[in-house]
């Protein structure tokens, strides 16, 4: 098995809830199943009130809240601070669970430097299920970078869609390289 760790999963567009119109980004892969979060799915909570009833430690993040997927789960950060991780995602985004670095991500006035985005819930899958799902045409498949972490979600999944179409395309026609705008060829 090929692990797809630091990968970004799109959601087909016929994909149903909960993963419509969904990029997950796959922070675990291995042969026990994967573990990701959907990075485009910002709830009407606001992280601020969320954060009153888990913690007494001061909040000072001024961010949304986003939903992960649908499991349930604790809490959970991506975020660039490497003295804060608990496990590095690719290289400069790190995840963290643990209680304790959550409360100083929170406790930080928010710096466009160390960009922090907060998760409930997460996304999972048994061992085979994703790729079973990848296989059936559910999901389509890309590098993950830094910068997809924190891009804006609602042009999240029709920006890593039109990549996924893009090298395909490149890919069926033979093209190794193509300028970013193909109208100013």
């Amino acid at each position: 098995m090929t692990s797809l760790e630091a990968h970004l999963l799109i959601a087909a567009p016929e994909l149903a809830e909960p993963f419509t119109h969904s990029v997950v980004l796959l922070v675990k892969h291995n042969d026990d199943g994967a573990l990701g979060l959907i990075l485009n799915r910002r709830t009407l909570a606001d992280f601020q009130q969320v954060w009153g009833q888990v913690s007494e430690v001061p909040c000072h993040q001024q961010a949304g809240l986003f939903l992960g997927g649908p499991c349930e789960g604790p809490l959970v950060a991506l975020h660039t601070q490497e003295d804060l991780l608990d496990l590095e995602v690719l290289p400069g985004l790190y995840f963290t669970s643990g209680k304790e670095k959550l409360e100083m991500l929170a406790a930080q006035s928010p710096d466009a430097q160390n960009p922090v985005k907060f998760f409930a819930g997460y996304s999972g899958w048994a061992a085979g299920q994703l790729e079973h799902e990848i296989a059936s045409g559910s999901w389509s498949v890309m590098p993950a970078k830094l910068e997809h972490a924190f891009w804006h979600e609602d042009e999240l999944w029709k920006r890593a869609n039109r990549f996924v179409s893009d090298a395909a395309w490149r890919s069926t026609l033979g093209i190794d390289q193509a300028p970013p705008d193909l109208r100013a060829n």
